[in-house]
């Protein structure tokens, strides 16, 4: 009888202590993490491209120079290998101060541009090509990107990142393209009455959609500066950087405003040199045109 209610004292005892006579880990706790794996509270980090190799993914720049104007660096990006490869649209820029390239990293996480928390991505098969886009919106100051040059990382998996230099220059570089516009005319006066319009000429052989939005931008002490559109022009096209238009190809497209040149940006215009901006086709386009006194 005294055996048997020692040994059931026993048994309260190591249910209560969490030891088992087999002198295992208490189920509680869970057994010991390896040195280097990430603690039962962390999510597991799990790399799809871990089978990617070196020479198996290639990427290139549309242009290796842009102009202030460009908010995207342009991208291609080709699977070699066997397997998917998945972007999560992560990178690294790095700057070049005085001959040193430093990381752009204004919210202070380790990189220019992290993955989502959600983890999207673009998936690329195998033997595909995709285009894809960096964005420049770390590099920019107010309406334009800075001039300089610049080093974009692109990791593609945890031991290999694919260098890309390229450069931002405040000139104009024209664009290679069977595309081109125009203002309604090279010279304006400071007291025009005439409606605004601008053209676009599409002698490609395929189809051009684009927005109707545009920019004016005005030549003072030696830079550019876009001037702000006016209150009427944002009442009466708010959906210009929205609604898409279509130009067919080898066809001439007048798009109009109802406003004169002064009423599109809201201010009485000052002699000068200017400039129309407009973004077609993932590239920008200018043209230069004159404000004499009126």
């Amino acid at each position: 009888m005294l055996k048997n209610a020692v040994a059931f004292l026993i048994v309260v005892v190591l249910a209560l202590t969490g030891c088992s006579s087999g002198g295992g880990s208490s189920p509680s706790r869970g057994p010991d993490q390896p040195a280097g794996l990430p603690s039962s509270s962390e999510e597991p980090f799990i790399d799809e491209n871990d089978k990617i190799a070196k020479e198996d993914i290639s990427i290139t720049l549309k242009r290796e120079k842009v102009n202030i104007a460009y908010e995207t660096l342009s991208l291609s990006i080709t699977n070699n290998s066997l397997y998917p490869f998945a972007w999560y649209e992560e990178y690294n820029i790095y700057e070049e101060v005085d001959g040193e390239y430093l990381l752009v990293d204004d919210d202070g996480d380790g990189m220019t541009r992290a993955r989502s928390d959600t983890d999207w991505h673009i998936p690329i098969e195998p033997g595909k090509t995709t285009r894809a886009g960096a964005l420049l919106w770390d590099i920019r100051d107010d309406d334009y990107a800075r001039p300089g040059k610049y080093r974009l990382e692109i990791p593609i998996n945890a031991e290999y990142i694919i260098p890309l230099d390229f450069e931002v220059v405040d000139e104009y570089i024209p664009v290679d393209t069977d595309i081109s516009i125009q203002a309604s005319k090279p010279q304006y006066t400071t007291k025009d009455k005439d409606m605004f319009y601008y053209t676009v000429v599409n002698n490609t052989e395929e189809r051009l959609q684009f927005t109707v939005d545009i920019h004016i931008a005005r030549y003072k002490n030696g830079t550019w500066e876009r001037l702000p559109k006016s209150k009427k022009y944002k009442e009466m096209y708010h959906y210009a950087n929205m609604y898409s238009v279509g130009i067919g190809p080898g066809s001439t497209m007048n798009q109009e405003f109802n406003l004169t040149l002064s009423g599109m940006v809201g201010k009485r215009l000052t002699p000068g040199k200017y400039r129309l901006e407009k973004n077609l086709a993932g590239d920008w386009y200018f043209y230069e045109f004159e404000v004499v006194k009126g």
